[in-house]
């Protein structure tokens, strides 16, 4: 069975293939204790290595300060890829305008469902375990 771990943000749990789930909250806002408590819990589930994060896109927003937590070298280290779905045009403009001025140093892209940021995930995985 798997383990729902339920934080300030939403619910988060690893499924059979590996990937780390995020469901926000409604209205959930990402600021410096969200973002401490979010890093504790995939510190103790990545056991030692970067992780595959499946989320969708339905955060209200994002301090200025959280930002600068989630975009160091330190956290960045941990994330092998990010996929982030929305069926809403508006929030994945968002992200891709996001993507084109932040870029990160893992994959992160944003897809219109779950399944395709699923099946992305697993490629970006296979091909991580190929080398």
């Amino acid at each position: 069975m798997t383990e729902v771990h339920d934080i300030g943000i939403g619910r988060v749990w690893r499924d059979a293939d590996g990937l780390i789930h995020l469901r926000y909250a409604p209205g959930a806002y990402w600021n410096v204790p969200e973002h401490v408590e979010w890093e504790a819990l995939i510190d103790e589930l990545r056991g030692g290595e970067p992780v595959f994060i499946l989320a969708d896109m339905g955060v209200k927003g994002l301090s200025p300060e959280a930002k600068k937590l989630s975009t160091s070298p330190e956290y960045e280290a941990k994330l092998a890829a990010c996929a982030m779905f929305g069926s809403s045009a508006v929030g994945r403009l968002v992200m891709n305008l996001y993507l084109r001025v932040q870029r990160p140093s893992f994959p992160l892209q944003a897809f219109a469902t779950e399944d395709d940021a699923r099946d992305w995930l697993v490629r970006m995985r296979g091909k991580r375990a190929a080398g």
